[in-house]
């Protein structure tokens, strides 16, 4: 096991002279997927890496955000974070230090492949056995240089901490992240619900991805996260896919079992304008047909990825382990592509796939 120390900014002044900010001891309840530098490999003693939160924290304070329009989302987004808006550069007003930190490098677990899907090349040699930090834990420092922007980076980590993850495959349950103090900590699936309810916006949706409208998934509790995990990834397979559903899910699904890939399939083989429902659960999705069919894949036209409005996270209540699925709402894209055939995301796929995770064994829907 390596571990890692690192100083903070000399610029920011001495925590205790000022009160504004939080110190976490942080712990992955999952394997921290790569995450490095790179996207294609891990970093050796630092599983957590401070810009990387910084952006899955911006990304949840987009979503957390009462603001009412893109004009005012960017600017606040700049005062914040950092980065270019009106006349020039703007400096950061937080400041994320990872103070300590250590892990476990291992090899992608094998028993996980719906977590992972198609990641690229296959590492080869020794890299496959250095593909994921286990058992990471270290100590976060997160600062802000005004009160003003107290409540604002507080409700973003704590959505981060409560739906979020760090590391590749995050939204599959990889990387799920829990905390030990510092802030309000759920014990109870209520807890965790009213946790939920309290961070969405007093507001309609807008055109970014938001917790206004979101929509919550709690499955069955389980005595350690890897199981929890494990019924997150199954239930979201059962779901979404046609082979290996689990028995007892196939009476729920009925006619609908291979509706979402037939429907894909069949129009965009022949190159026809298809619409698709499964895209509206996020991009890329690739084929690879046997025999006569085609390989190929699906994307938004002009770009080659639109994130999943899906977040998987293991949470730790207590002594027991929950998975849960977060649905936010946000834009679609206008069009798509595949197999040199134009197409268009059936947004209602979203909807659809909530009402079906909520006949898991065990599941239940919050909104």
């Amino acid at each position: 096991m390596r571990s890692a120390s690192v100083s903070p900014p000399q610029a920011w002044p001495t925590p205790g002279s000022h009160q504004r900010f939080i110190e976490l001891e942080l712990r992955a309840l999952t394997p921290i997927f790569k995450g490095g530098s790179s996207t294609t490999q891990v970093d050796e003693g630092r599983p957590f890496r401070a810009p990387s939160i910084r952006g899955v924290l911006r990304y949840w304070w987009r979503a957390t955000s009462t603001l009412a329009d893109v004009e005012q989302l960017r600017a606040r987004e700049a005062a914040l974070f950092g980065g270019v808006h009106g006349e020039g550069p703007v400096a950061s007003a937080v400041s994320v230090v990872i103070l300590a930190q250590q892990s476990t490098l291992g090899p992608r677990p094998g028993n996980k492949p719906y977590a992972f899907g198609v990641t690229g090349r296959e590492a080869e040699g020794e890299a496959r056995n250095r593909q994921v930090h286990t058992n990471a834990n270290g100590k976060l420092r997160v600062e802000w240089r005004d009160d003003a922007a107290g409540d604002e980076v507080k409700r973003a980590l704590k959505a981060l901490l409560l739906f979020g993850g760090v590391g590749g495959r995050s939204r599959r349950g990889a990387g799920s992240v829990w905390w030990a103090d510092g802030l309000d900590r759920p014990v109870t699936i209520n807890d965790y619900i009213a946790a939920w309810r309290g961070l969405i916006p007093e507001r309609t949706t807008r055109p970014w991805p938001t917790l206004a409208g979101s929509v919550l998934l709690v499955g069955p509790a389980k005595d350690l996260a890897d199981a929890a995990w494990g019924e997150g990834l199954d239930g979201m397979r059962d779901v979404r896919a046609s082979l290996d559903v689990r028995p007892g899910f196939v009476r729920a699904r009925g006619a609908d079992l291979f509706e979402w890939k037939r429907q894909d399939y069949i129009p965009i083989s022949g190159r026809q304008h298809f619409t698709s429902r499964r895209a509206a659960l996020g991009l890329p999705i690739r084929f690879n047909s046997r025999g006569n069919g085609f390989r190929g894949t699906m994307e938004p036209q002009g770009h080659n990825r639109y994130p999943s409005p899906l977040h998987l996270k293991v949470a730790q209540l207590g002594r027991q382990y929950y998975p849960v699925i977060l649905a936010v709402r946000g834009p679609a894209p206008n069009q798509l592509t595949a197999n040199h055939t134009i197409g268009a995301i059936d947004v209602t796929g979203l909807d659809r796939f909530l009402e079906l995770a909520a006949q898991l064994p065990g599941w239940g829907r919050h909104v």
